[in-house]
């Protein structure tokens, strides 16, 4: 089994931005879909996820980032927030460092659902 197949690419609506970092929620729903978790990409959409949001959740830390995928986004698969969680880190290792010294906190709360 080829690890490369768990990586989405960014061929498609995301490639022209230059770094996740400036991806719009929309360009971030579209990678999710295209790195096979279609059943997800509306809940990032609605809740306006977009590259700077999922970067400062990376930098707050990997478990953070997994019980605010459960929680917020409501993603109840432990296997597909773990997957997703470790696309999410690698996809921002590289722009970690410019994000990490701006964002002291989450800075993207998804509208709650009045639940």
């Amino acid at each position: 089994n080829d690890a490369s197949a768990d990586k989405p690419t960014t061929n498609g609506p995301v490639a022209a931005k230059e770094t996740p970092t400036q991806w719009s929620a929309q360009n971030v729903s579209a990678w999710v879909e295209e790195a096979g978790f279609a059943q997800y990409a509306a809940k990032f959409s609605e809740n306006d996820v977009d590259g700077e949001c999922m970067a400062a959740l990376v930098t707050d830390d990997s478990i953070k980032l997994s019980a605010w995928l459960r929680d917020e986004l409501g993603i109840s698969s432990a296997g597909h927030r773990t997957k997703l969680a470790r696309m999410v880190s690698d996809l921002f290792s590289e722009d970690s460092a410019q994000v990490r010294s701006r964002s002291g906190h989450l800075r993207c709360a998804p509208h709650s659902a009045g639940s």
